[in-house]
């Protein structure tokens, strides 16, 4: 089953991409080569959404750790219902890099997470207490999701981690083996596409192809 399609990012968007990456430099803190490091990789998540006809950057913040909200319309797994699993057809996503992570590898979980939807039904996303580590106003309420990338090598860029994301959500990819202790933590989730015959990914595209909401890749 698949819910209803999301809209797709707006026509405006490489403008609106300018003004936020304009905001986020304006912002930007820290000692010179943290400056110049969170620069480019604002750069260069910009650089990713444009060349995307799916995503859209809804914030970056730099003042700290860089910090950035995105949103792509893609099809993500939800809780069953009647035992069949729910397609989604948008994630927001959320990606904090801490400066020490250019140096030492990056807890599995810390990277990324979701605030949309809230209810992802995948062996390797689970819920996560925490607060948000910077107000965003359109998400303040919103719950956040762990997103657990597996084993990430130090100076893992923001792009790769983005890639990395898509394609775990989709379920391209993932960590089903449950004595890993950086993979499952959601079992139900690892237990039902385990048990399922067919292949479980949702679709076969990359983030730069074009997909359209209820269509099978």
């Amino acid at each position: 089953m698949t819910l209803p399609a999301a809209p797709p990012p707006t026509a405006d968007r490489q403008e609106r991409h300018q003004q936020v990456l304009a905001r986020a430099r304006e912002e930007n803190a820290g000692p010179r080569d943290w400056r110049m490091w969170k620069q480019a990789a604002a750069q260069s998540l910009i650089e990713l959404a444009d060349a995307s006809p799916r995503m859209e950057v809804l914030d970056i913040r730099l003042a700290g750790e860089f910090y950035a909200v995105y949103r792509v319309i893609m099809p993500v797994p939800r809780w069953p219902v009647k035992n069949e699993v729910q397609v989604g057809s948008e994630a927001v996503f959320d990606l904090l890099y801490d400066e020490s992570w250019r140096r030492v590898a990056p807890p599995p979980t810390m990277p990324l997470g979701m605030f949309f939807p809230p209810d992802v039904f995948h062996p390797n996303c689970r819920p996560a207490p925490f607060p948000m580590p910077v107000a965003i106003p359109f998400l303040q309420n919103a719950p956040r999701v762990a997103v657990c990338l597996g084993t990430l090598q130090p100076n893992v860029s923001v792009k790769q981690l983005v890639l990395m994301g898509h394609d775990l959500v989709s379920l391209q990819s993932r960590m089903m083996d449950e004595t890993d202790p950086n993979g499952v933590f959601n079992p139900i989730a690892s237990e039902f596409f385990r048990s399922q015959s067919h292949e479980i990914a949702l679709y076969r595209l990359g983030l730069l192809e074009p997909w359209t909401p209820g269509e099978a890749a």
